[in-house]
């Protein structure tokens, strides 16, 4: 009797979480959206704003920043130069025009990666920044030095 009863509670509450995450994923649908999300949306693209990791704390996204900070360069370098070939090889190479929309696919997924990326290195070179020291009474302090 009590593994019936403990079953029919297990199945109520998977019946809980999908109908929680059906009604999480309506609320999503609802929200007013760009002009250019809602197009990429329909076309069936994400964008940056559907990655951002929004579950993450304060001390982990410094952590993450500072990570991706520490590889950026390299990253974004690595990452340009793919673009730049597969844009060449899909205006190029291309014999059917299937191979063009896959090819735009790779190049948009890579430029969503590095945008994300960029945008932690310059989350991290921010917070990371020395405060400047305001001087009331230095007007203009390059003029003075």
């Amino acid at each position: 009797m009590v593994n019936k009863i403990k079953k029919w509670f297990r199945r109520r509450d998977l019946e809980f979480d999908i109908l929680n995450s059906k009604l999480d994923l309506l609320v999503s649908y609802l929200k007013p959206k760009s002009d250019i999300a809602l197009m990429r949306h329909s076309l069936g693209v994400l964008d940056l704003s559907d990655i951002e990791d929004k579950e993450m704390n304060e001390s982990e996204r410094k952590k993450y920043c500072a990570a991706i900070s520490a590889v950026f360069p390299r990253l974004e370098k690595d990452i340009k130069k793919f673009l730049y070939a597969q844009l060449l090889y899909s205006s190029n190479q291309s014999e059917i025009w299937d191979q063009v929309l896959f090819g735009r696919g790779s190049f948009y997924g890579a430029n969503v990666l590095l945008e994300n990326w960029k945008k932690a290195n310059d989350e991290h070179r921010e917070k990371s920044k020395p405060k400047e020291k305001f001087d009331k009474h230095k007007i203009v302090p390059e003029i003075n030095e």
